[in-house]
């Protein structure tokens, strides 16, 4: 599998996966509903192309696939629940970037090897991702984004689905630019002052929340 950077976005890659197991010709498959595992929350993007592809391949193969989400640790709970699976091909994974290449050297200590634990079934999506700002951000292009960057003294925060993916690996430092990392207090904070701005807003206008 293999993703293209550049300035202005980066391609992300989903990859289908199987614990590691005896050759096909061994297996009589399926001979019962397939797990396919999902390392994300349910309704994302990553869940959505699951979910499409396991009906078409249920219809194909006359079997059941039903979607698991196990989010969590950067794909991490996912793919160890798949490694310890038993390895007869009716445990599938959606394994990315984060799981097959960066997780290995963001974490010290992983209770599964992807090289060997895993393996490929094939790509199953591929796409780009975009650097956006807000309409109030005065810039028209990606060299004209690093300068105003560099201007701002306090510095400016950008927002990841999390440690290990694309986003969070992008060449920032590389380009001139610091990214400084945030914290769960720092989160919440940030989600509780959210919060209560918007409440406000909803409350001044007179709606009511069930």
């Amino acid at each position: 599998m293999s993703s293209h950077t550049s300035p202005s976005g980066i391609r992300r890659a989903f990859m289908l996966a199987v614990v590691a197991a005896a050759p096909l010709a061994a297996w009589s498959f399926p001979t019962k509903p397939v797990e396919w595992v999902v390392p994300y929350p349910a309704g994302g993007g990553t869940d959505v192309v699951a979910r499409v592809l396991a009906e078409q391949m249920g219809k194909t193969l006359d079997q059941n696939i039903v979607i698991l989400n196990k989010p969590g640790a950067a794909t991490n709970i996912g793919a160890e629940s798949v490694t310890r699976a038993k390895p007869d091909g009716h445990t599938l994974l959606t394994a990315d970037t984060a799981t097959l290449a960066a997780n290995p050297f963001l974490y010290a200590k992983l209770s599964y090897d992807a090289e060997k634990d895993l393996n490929p079934v094939g790509l199953i999506a591929r796409f780009p991702m975009l650097l956006v700002v807000a309409p109030n951000v005065p810039v028209k292009n990606y060299k004209e984004f690093v300068a105003w960057v560099k201007s701002q003294p306090d510095g400016v925060n950008y927002a990841t689905p999390g440690a290990g993916s694309p986003h969070h690996l992008e060449r920032f430092k590389s380009l001139g630019l610091e990214a400084t990392p945030g914290t769960p207090q720092k989160m919440a904070a940030y989600a509780k002052a959210e919060r209560e701005k918007w409440g406000k807003v909803i409350r001044a206008a007179g709606i009511k929340l069930d």
